[in-house]
C-alpha cells in the first residue's frame, strides 16, 4: 500500500476528541490506536506543559480568555492560545463563544488541590531526563551494553543537579505508591511483624509509613539520594510516623543501611 494511502476502513473525517490530527482520524477504527501511539510525543508534551503551567488550577476559577490565563500562568499568549487549541481537542479545555476557556472534566486531575491530583504525575514522569532517555531507546535496545542510571550524563546526575525536578519525581512516584497502599488497605493486607523496616529508594516514605503505622513497636529507616528527600520529613510527620523514621542521604547503588 502507498505510503500516502488510507487503510479500507478508514473513513475521513474531522479529528474526533482524543485525536491530534486529520491523519488520526482518517485511519478508521482498526487503525486509530496506531495513530493515537504515533502521536503520543506530541499528546504528552501538552499535558505535562498544561501542568507546569498550572492552568487546571486558574481555570477551576471560573472562565478565562487567553491573555488573562496568559498573565496569570507566566506565558506568552500566541503560544498559549496554540497549546490551549490542541488540549481542546483532546478534551481538557472547552473554548466558548466569547473566546474564554473553562477546564473540562477530564483535567480535573491536573489541579493541584484535586483528590489524587495527577499534576505531579504530569510533571514527574515526563520531566526532562525521562523524556531523553525515551528518545535514545532504539539505541539502547540495539545495545548489548546494561544501561547504567547513575553514570554520567544518567538520570541521577540530572536530579542531583535539578532538586527542583528531583521533587516532582518524588512527588509522582509517592503519587503511584499511594495507590499501591490504597490497594493493600482494600486487601486488608497486614504487615509481618517486624522490629526494624528499611525502605530504600523510598523517596518522601510513602510505602513505609503504611508498614509502620500497621506496626506501633517498629522503627523505620528510609534512605534516598538527598534530592529525592526533600519533602520526607514532612510526610512522615504528616503521616504520624516522623518520630520512629531516621531519615539517611545516601547512593544505595554503593551502601544500603
Amino acid at each position: 500500500m502507498p505510503d500516502d494511502a488510507l487503510p479500507e476502513d478508514a473513513l475521513p473525517g474531522k479529528p474526533a476528541p482524543g485525536d491530534m490530527s486529520l491523519y488520526a482520524a482518517q485511519l478508521g477504527e482498526t487503525f486509530r490506536p496506531l495513530g493515537l501511539l504515533i502521536e503520543g510525543m506530541m499528546t504528552a508534551q501538552v499535558v505535562t506543559v498544561l501542568a507546569r503551567l498550572a492552568v487546571a488550577d486558574e481555570l477551576a476559577g471560573g472562565p478565562l480568555t487567553v491573555s488573562e490565563l496568559a498573565s496569570r500562568v507566566g506565558a506568552a499568549a500566541d503560544p498559549l492560545s496554540r497549546l490551549l487549541s490542541a488540549a481542546a481537542v483532546y478534551g481538557l479545555v472547552r473554548k466558548d463563544d466569547e473566546g474564554r476557556y473553562t477546564l473540562a472534566p477530564a483535567a480535573d486531575l491536573l489541579r493541584s488541590d484535586a483528590e489524587g491530583s495527577a499534576r505531579g504525575v504530569a510533571i514527574g514522569f515526563l520531566g526532562p531526563p525521562h523524556w531523553q532517555s525515551a528518545g535514545r531507546l532504539e539505541e539502547v535496545v540495539r545495545s548489548p551494553d546494561p544501561v547504567n542510571p547513575a553514570g554520567p550524563g544518567g538520570i541521577y546526575e540530572y536530579y542531583g543537579q535539578h532538586p527542583e525536578e528531583a521533587a516532582w519525581f518524588a512527588r509522582a512516584m509517592g503519587r503511584v505508591t499511594g495507590m499501591m497502599v490504597d490497594q493493600l488497605t482494600q486487601a486488608s493486607f497486614r504487615p509481618l511483624a517486624s522490629g526494624r523496616i528499611v525502605d530504600v529508594g523510598g523517596s518522601r516514605g510513602t510505602l513505609l509509613a503504611y508498614l509502620l503505622r500497621g506496626l506501633p513497636d517498629a522503627r523505620g529507616v528510609l534512605m534516598d539520594r538527598g534530592e529525592a528527600l526533600t519533602e520526607a520529613t514532612g510526610y512522615l510527620a504528616g503521616a504520624g510516623v516522623g518520630d520512629r523514621v531516621e531519615v539517611v542521604a545516601g547512593d544505595f547503588l554503593r551502601e544500603v543501611p
